[in-house]
């Protein structure tokens, strides 16, 4: 009887689901295995808090697009070229269907909860960027190799995390430092030093491009942080100026993809061969032309070929087109072609109304971090088949699901606590 009073009792804090929420966004850069257990404690708690409390249940236009993409997954099994994978693939969907329904069961958090999770995150993306520059600079030292300062090697010291979906992270983190006006000028700019010198030797073109611009439009319309400027231009000049390598390690990767992406022989050659250069844009250049082949001869665009199935057809276009065997473990790395070919044009409708409604809602709770982040995943889903990964799928669904409550004037100031 007194466990039970115990567990209602614990149930009903706020302050519990705000721990939970933020122990599922900054375990995303550590081993899977930690983070799915962090969203099964989420799970068990919101369950037990509607036991307890019989909540009524609402469903939200957010919850029910993410449900409805995991529901046809389910139904694709109706049409999949490739049942095994496709069950094996609904396995790794399952934060399509378990974090919207959490998040339905659990008590709704106000504005101020919302900002304590995002805070949380923040922080451990400040340490965890410290963590890896630490190791990277101790090694590079070591070893008189300055490679460990940059791009995947950089990021390797958590779990092997893919620097691309790390400077995600970084980038998301920045957007709250920027636009929080609780911290003091001299700690913001700190932690903006860290986390835009890190984002920076991530070396994620993309991401370095979309946070900057980003950055200099809301400057622009906030003139109140001029002073933030200052501490952009004297980051990159010093970045420039006492780390060489640094800049030169970008300028290699945006000339590479520049001058040597022949995008008229990629979109007219039949045949490569093993020792064809291909940049990350030809690849995916390649990728999407692959994309409309299959679909012209399989007729599938409607449907897809099933969730998680398309890696097969993929594959027979990299042997016809004679590529090196190493890529057939890629996909699409584009996550509007992946939903395309698993779930056909009813799949791309769902995802495309979700970042529809994101950015309305957004708009509407005149709330600039929310607008940013949906901008910040819509730009990298070009890239990249972000969705299909845990990392990117829990990002996106958690943070997106947090912020999507019906309330108005959501911003950040002083005048929050």
């Amino acid at each position: 009887m007194h466990v039970k009073k115990n567990i209602k009792t614990l149930v009903s804090y706020e302050k519990l689901f705000v721990i939970l929420i933020s122990l599922i966004l900054i375990t995303l850069p550590l081993k899977h295995n930690i983070n799915s257990i962090t969203i099964m404690l989420f799970l068990v708690f919101t369950l037990a808090h509607s036991l307890f409390y019989k909540n009524k249940i609402t469903f939200n236009k957010a919850s029910v697009l993410f449900i409805s993409i995991y529901i046809l997954a389910v139904l694709s099994l109706l049409w999949t070229i490739n049942m095994d994978i496709s069950i094996k693939g609904l396995q790794k969907m399952l934060s399509f269907l378990a974090l919207p329904l959490g998040f339905i069961l659990m008590p709704k958090l106000n504005n101020n909860n919302v900002l304590k999770v995002i805070k949380y995150f923040s922080f451990a993306m400040v340490f965890f960027a410290l963590y890896c520059l630490i190791i990277g600079i101790a090694i590079s030292l070591k070893t008189n190799d300055t490679s460990f300062l940059f791009y995947h090697t950089l990021s390797s010291p958590l779990n092997e995390i893919n620097a691309i979906y790390l400077s995600v992270y970084i980038s998301f983190s920045i957007f709250y430092f920027i636009l929080s006006e609780k911290l003091k000028k001299n700690i913001t700019a700190f932690l903006l030093t860290v986390l835009i010198v890190f984002l920076i030797l991530l070396s994620s073109k993309i991401i370095i491009s979309f946070t900057f611009v980003a950055i200099s439009a809301h400057l622009l319309l906030n003139k109140r942080k001029l002073w933030f400027v200052l501490v952009i231009i004297v980051l990159i000049s010093s970045i420039f100026i006492l780390m060489p390598n640094a800049s030169n390690s970008i300028n290699n990767r945006v000339e590479t993809e520049l001058f040597n992406t022949r995008s008229k022989e990629i979109l007219t050659k039949n045949e490569f061969g093993q020792t064809y250069y291909w940049t990350g844009f030809g690849l995916r250049l390649f990728q999407a032309k692959s994309y409309f082949e299959m679909i012209n001869e399989d007729q599938v665009i409607l449907t897809g070929y099933g969730i998680r199935a398309s890696q097969e057809k993929l594959i027979k276009k990299y042997k016809e087109y004679n590529l090196y065997s190493g890529f057939y473990s890629y996909n699409f790395h584009n996550q509007y072609l992946q939903i395309l070919a698993e779930l056909g044009i009813l799949g791309f409708l769902f995802l495309i109304l979700i970042f529809g409604l994101g950015i309305y809602n957004s708009i509407k709770q005149n709330n600039l971090l929310f607008l940013g982040f949906n901008f910040l995943i819509l730009f990298i889903c070009i890239t990249e088949s972000y969705l299909w990964r845990q990392r990117g799928m829990v990002f996106f669904i958690t943070l997106f699901l947090l912020f999507y409550i019906p309330s108005s004037n959501f911003y950040l100031s002083k005048k929050q606590d």
